[in-house]
């Protein structure tokens, strides 16, 4: 009889207790999060871009995984957080000074693939300010299907990283084949 009325009087305290249980009013990750990226809303558009190369002029779809500058939800806070900033260590960069579009497709694809070969994380890809051409052009080799199995995210350099004229690429962690 004892135990019986000890546990109505448990029951009863600890529904006073839920009742008392109020959420957390403001949560500093939701909220910090948006101010990452501005680009996020641009993950649910289809859209085109156009390059001289034909496999890559194609309709991007946003159900493909589209890989977009600033796209930063495939990383957690922290890591997004430092990866937008520039602070994350360069394990090597490629400039494209100087090339045509198709020398610089090459370069992109050739260098991206090696440096995943060689575990690299982050990489920093140099297109130079200009009119725009190979910066407008390498987030659509970056949407090319070997290229989405290798690149994690990529965003626009700091200024002090060339601003729109570099942009930061964080590769995926190579599956260890056996």
């Amino acid at each position: 009889m004892h135990d019986s009325h000890k546990n109505i009087k448990d029951c009863t305290s600890w529904q006073q207790v839920k009742r008392a249980i109020r959420p957390l009013t403001t949560n500093k990750a939701h909220r910090k999060r948006s101010d990452i990226s501005p680009f996020l809303e641009q993950k649910n558009r289809s859209w085109k871009l156009s390059c001289d190369d034909d496999s890559a002029s194609s309709i991007i779809s946003a159900a493909q995984k589209t890989i977009i500058a600033g796209d930063v939800t495939a990383l957690n806070y922290r890591q997004a957080k430092r990866f937008v900033a520039g602070k994350l260590p360069f394990d090597d960069k490629l400039d494209l000074h100087a090339l045509t579009q198709r020398q610089a497709f090459e370069s992109v694809v050739s260098f991206i693939e090696d440096a995943q070969r060689k575990n690299y994380r982050h990489v920093r890809v140099i297109t130079g300010k200009g009119k725009g051409v190979l910066r407008k052009a390498i987030f659509v080799w970056f949407n090319q299907q070997r290229m989405r199995k290798i690149i994690l995210s990529s965003t626009y350099a700091q200024n002090r990283h060339g601003g729109k004229g570099a942009i930061y690429v964080l590769l995926r962690r190579r599956k260890n084949t056996v």
